[in-house]
């Protein structure tokens, strides 16, 4: 979102993307602002509902109701979480088809390919994981950040493949507390997975103060979280595009 159009006091966004979209880069950076803003309130309030029909606390597992309330709830946490990150990729491509599909390759298969895409923006693509070349946050190596999210990619496909052999997807049992309570950790997995990708933006991107103090939320917290990081990026860098190496 708004591409590489900066409106805050930081340097202008170098990286070289461009928006998908024949629209002035102010009304880009007000559009995705409201969206991030609505979708945040969105889930707070679904997740005040779920808990006060089923407090989160004690964990529940043999209770099939709580399962497949708090299943529910962490697949929209997901998904919230999964907008700021199609925020960041489709601001990113430089082509929007290409964009589209890393977006709906996680949003259908789940986290690994938010993986994937981070490995290729790094490794092949010759980016950081940083929103503008503001120069805050910590450095990490190309070969540091593929090991990592090539990693942690691996390890939660592995949880995903053990999951659907063990308790298939289809037919849907809601019913069935076993089946509810794994697919919600496994949903769980899939959410810290995806927040991890977001997470090594924000590191890369503030200092480091601030950077653990926004990843503390958005890990606590959850997908309302990564909407304020990404309605703060929109504010101050005026882009969520990732920068390249100079």
């Amino acid at each position: 979102l708004a591409g590489n159009t900066l409106s805050g006091p930081e340097t202008p966004c170098d990286c070289g993307c461009r928006l998908p979209y024949a629209m002035a880069a102010g009304s880009a950076i007000n559009i995705g602002t409201a969206f991030y803003a609505i979708i945040a309130l969105a889930f707070s309030a679904v997740f005040v509902r779920a808990y006060s029909a089923q407090p989160l606390l004690p964990v529940q597992p043999e209770n099939a109701k709580w399962s497949s309330t708090w299943l529910v709830t962490a697949v929209l946490d997901y998904y919230t979480l999964s907008a700021c990150l199609c925020g960041v990729i489709v601001s990113t491509e430089r082509e929007w088809l290409h964009g589209l599909l890393w977006c709906l390759s996680f949003l259908l298969l789940g986290a690994p390919f938010a993986c994937a895409w981070v490995v290729s923006h790094v490794w092949f693509g010759d980016g950081t994981l940083e929103v503008a070349p503001v120069g805050n946050g910590f450095k990490c190596g190309a070969q540091v950040t593929t090991i990592v999210y090539s990693s942690l990619g691996v390890l939660f496909l592995a949880r995903l493949v053990w999951t659907v052999y063990n308790y298939p997807l289809f037919p849907l049992l809601p019913e069935d507390a076993l089946w509810s309570y794994e697919w919600l950790l496994t949903t769980c997995g899939d959410y810290y997975t995806a927040a991890a990708c977001f997470v090594g933006v924000t590191l890369s991107t503030e200092q480091p103060l601030a950077g653990v103090v926004w990843t503390l939320a958005q890990l606590v917290f959850g997908g309302p979280a990564s909407c304020c990081y990404a309605v703060w990026c929109l504010q101050r860098y005026g882009t969520l595009c990732l920068s390249t190496r100079a």
